[in-house]
This record gives structure tokens, sequence and C-alpha cells, in this order.
């Protein structure tokens, strides 16, 4: 009886340990959507912030109305005119922190013999919502833009 008893009880051990083990796997298949991803895609501009105050989405709004990213890492902005007609402001190539969340945009304007550094912004993204927040000096800092996502990217993949 000791010996059946002993068995069950390895059994049992060995089970539990099996399904420890099947448990940790599982966590280490879960899929990590990066940023580089998520980013991908075109977002219209649903509100800004300077200085802390709320304000509605303007059309002054230096030409920022929408952004597309590609993912190949480049990017376009602008906004839709006077009449409603989509017009390009800017492009150029971006890079991303993943892990601290910054985004960095270089102007391909700024290739013409200046050194301007890129554009830093700390960047979130939630669901559908994508959340700029300038970075650097005060002047930067004072902006925040939010997006809505309305079109996915295309992939580049066959």
């Amino acid at each position: 009886m000791k010996v059946i008893s002993l068995m069950l009880v390895c059994c049992f051990m060995a089970g539990a340990l099996n399904a420890q083990e099947r448990r940790r796997e599982n966590v280490n298949d879960k899929t990590v959507t990066k940023l580089i991803a998520k980013i991908a895609g075109r977002w219209e501009l649903s509100g800004s912030k300077e200085q802390g105050k709320d304000k509605t989405a303007r059309k002054d709004t230096i030409g920022w109305q929408w952004m597309e990213f590609d993912v190949d890492a480049k990017y376009r902005t602008g906004s839709n005119g006077q009449t409603g007609a989509t017009q390009a402001i800017d492009s150029g190539s971006y890079r991303l922190n993943e892990a601290q969340g910054i985004l960095y945009l270089q102007s391909s304007g700024d290739q013409a013999g200046t050194s301007n550094l890129p554009t830093e912004w700390d960047l979130t993204i939630k669901g559908n919502t994508l959340t700029l927040s300038g970075r650097g000096g005060s002047h930067a800092q004072r902006f925040k833009f939010t997006y809505t996502k309305t079109k996915e990217a295309l992939s580049t993949n066959p």
C-alpha cells in the first residue's frame, strides 16, 4: 500500500511540475507588439494641447493634421488644406527608441547642407490613439498632440 501511495504522490508531483512548466512556456510565448508595428499607418489629429490648455484640433497646427508612418521608417505629415484637399507639408525618416518610448523625426528638408537635429517626441500608443509630447527645450515641451488611427499600413512582406 505504501508503494502505491508513494507512486501516486510521485505522479501527482510530476504532473504539477509539468503544468508549471507549460504555464512558463505560455508566458514566454506571449507576443509583444513593438511600437514600430503599432505606429505604421495613417493618423488624424484629434486634439492638441499647449501649455496645459486644451485646444481643439486647429487647421493651423503646423501642418500636422495627419501623419503617415510606413514600415520602412519613412513618414509624411500634412494638412487638409482650405478646400479639404490633402496636402503634404513635411516628410523624412523616423526612428523609435522602444525602451523609452521616444520618436525621432528627421525631416528630409534638413538635408540641404544644414545639420539640424531630429525632433524628439515622447510617444504613447494605446489602442487606436497616438499621443506625441514634445521633448527637449521649453518651447517643444509646450506641445502635445493626440491622433486617431484611420488606416493601417500596407505590409511590404510578400
